[in-house]
């Protein structure tokens, strides 16, 4: 893998992590409303 490649990766990565984050959170609070 070139390290152009490997960058971009990073970048994707690091954006996601504030929508797995989010995603998380959702589940998370839907768990608590069937689950309380």
């Amino acid at each position: 893998m070139s390290r152009n490649g490997i960058r971009s990766l990073t970048v994707v990565v690091l954006l996601m992590i504030p929508v797995w984050v989010a995603a998380f959170k959702f589940v998370a609070s839907l768990w608590e409303v069937f689950h309380g």
